[in-house]
């Protein structure tokens, strides 16, 4: 590791003690959101100028343009003149460590939280708790005597709501966990106010030092997170394969061979390597999606029975001539039938699959039912 990422590394790990943090109320929030209370969503943020700026890509917290050079379906037409799809607003500060998202209705005292988030280099550091520790403390200003958190999808988040529900019992909290039970974290609540220490946002069980070879690990990591949870965002029933053939998501700094993305059997991880990204940023989306679920069927297909079905039924695996799509051997037709019958990029490969090949979309339909999912 040279010198001068090694600085950024222990800097984006151990805030310095010098310097001020400050609250800043930034008015509407720039997201949209689809569900709302007849509220406008205002946006609570924590600066920190002695924090590094974001990396790029860094969504939520840089502004992201995605701009798309093909057509949007098969076959994918390179564009005279590439398109803006989205944007996906930033904040302005590059000292923004949190913030957020909130909407207050005074009449009612009650209050909704769309969003929190705190920036991925920064997570473990205290930031978010001083944050909803003043966020509390503007709405009981604002007379809010109900908050109600939504849909909390991680442990951490449960385990700061038990925190604002014992520091602040006269405000009626509550929330609705969206991740699997066994991952509660169940540890002692630490109710100290966190800007006590010297430092507020030391974490009190010491610096927690990235270990990395280089920036490029930290934002290939940041970007499979961030396409993974858009991804089963979208395609809520293939969340169930999480924890089952799937432990987690890697991204990779080194592109490896030719392969954009690959599914370690060893280890249950689907890794995603550079060129992913370039074909993500190249052909859209949908073409993302369709790879990521390619992905999804290895998993189902080296984690569950399924060729003695195919031989019940009468097939023959092993004729390569023959197999859907062109594709070169058994296991990587059934993770291309699993693509197409999942994310339906095309729906025109989906009639095709039920017309010339029947018996493998029975066949993938039925063995991802053996793992929760209907497709």
């Amino acid at each position: 590791m040279d010198r001068a990422v090694a600085e950024m590394v222990v800097a984006a790990a151990r805030l310095a003690t010098a310097g001020k943090y400050a609250i800043e109320y930034m008015g509407k929030s720039p997201l949209g959101y689809n569900r709302t209370f007849g509220q406008p969503i205002e946006r609570l943020v924590l600066i920190d100028e002695r924090i590094p700026p974001p990396a790029k890509g860094d969504q939520y917290f840089k502004t992201i343009e995605k701009w798309r050079h093909t057509s949007k379906r098969r076959p994918y037409k390179r564009l005279k003149k590439p398109v803006l799809d989205e944007v996906i607003p930033g904040i302005e500060s590059d000292y923004a460590a949190a913030f957020i998202d909130f909407e207050i209705n005074t009449k009612s005292k009650w209050s909704y939280i769309h969003y929190i988030n705190t920036r991925r280099d920064l997570s473990g550091r205290n930031y978010m708790t001083v944050l909803m520790d003043e966020f509390y403390k503007y709405a009981s200003k604002k007379g809010v005597r109900s908050i109600n958190w939504g849909k909390m999808m991680h442990p951490k988040v449960s385990r700061l709501l038990k925190k604002m529900q014992k520091r602040y019992p006269k405000i009626s909290s509550s929330g609705g966990k969206n991740f699997d039970p066994k991952t509660e974290i169940d540890k002692p609540l630490d109710l100290s106010d966190p800007r006590t220490s010297d430092d507020p946002f030391q974490p009190r069980q010491g610096p927690r030092i990235v270990s990395m070879s280089s920036a490029a690990d930290v934002w290939a990591q940041g970007g499979a997170e961030w396409f993974a949870e858009a991804f089963f965002k979208k395609y809520k029933s293939l969340n169930r394969l999480m924890n089952k053939t799937v432990k987690g998501v890697v991204g990779e700094s080194k592109q490896r061979g030719s392969a954009s993305a690959t599914y370690d059997a060893t280890k249950k991880v689907i890794r995603l390597f550079p060129k992913f990204f370039e074909q993500r940023e190249k052909y859209g989306e949908e073409f993302a999606a369709h790879v990521f679920a390619h992905e999804l069927g290895h998993s189902i297909e080296s984690n569950v029975s399924w060729y003695e079905d195919a031989q019940a039924a009468g097939m023959d695996l092993w004729d390569t001539a023959n197999l859907p799509f062109g594709q070169p051997n058994m296991d990587e037709a059934f993770a291309e039938c699993f693509a197409i019958l999942s994310v339906r990029s095309d729906p025109g490969d989906a009639k095709r699959l039920a017309a010339k090949w029947p018996q493998w979309e029975t066949l993938v339909r039925d063995t991802a039912a053996k793992v929760g999912v209907k497709l």
